[in-house]
């Protein structure tokens, strides 16, 4: 397995996991429930984390493509800028859900408008992983290529 391979397998991971968060968050909103709030922050902590081998692997992988037939080589710098700034957002949500969790741990309730501002990081994370993905496809596959 080389990197190339490891960021495929992992890349889904924080989409995916930034997705359940996103509603774990929307739903602890609308529920008021301390429960769930607190899974949705533990949820976009480890986003955040696993955000981070996404992006090393992909670093490294970018060497392994440059040379191969049928990649789109200014493609790869394009989804790395995305990728930079998405990584920079993901652990910035991470970051504020951490501080979520330690208010409540340390005070027992969380700071007001906490919700509200994990929900716009949310939808922002979310927005820019789907974005960041679609140019990771861009990369190689020809028929993503092609448009509609």
């Amino acid at each position: 397995m080389n990197a190339a391979h490891l960021h495929l397998i992992l890349n889904h991971v924080p989409v995916i996991g930034a997705a359940g968060a996103l509603f774990l968050t929307t739903l602890a909103a609308w529920r008021r429930s301390d429960d769930l709030r607190w899974a949705s922050l533990v949820l976009w902590v480890l986003v955040a984390l696993a955000a981070i081998p996404v992006f090393v692997a992909g670093d490294a992988a970018e060497d392994l493509l440059q040379d191969l037939p049928g990649i789109a080589t200014g493609r790869i710098s394009e989804h790395q800028k995305a990728a930079v700034f998405t990584l920079s957002w993901a652990e910035v949500a991470g970051l504020w859900a951490l501080f979520g969790l330690w208010a409540r741990w340390k005070r027992g309730v969380y700071p007001k408008r906490f919700a509200a501002v994990l929900l716009a990081l949310g939808l922002f994370v979310m927005a820019t992983m789907g974005r960041t993905a679609y140019l990771g496809g861009q990369i190689h596959h020809e028929e993503a290529r092609a448009g509609w």
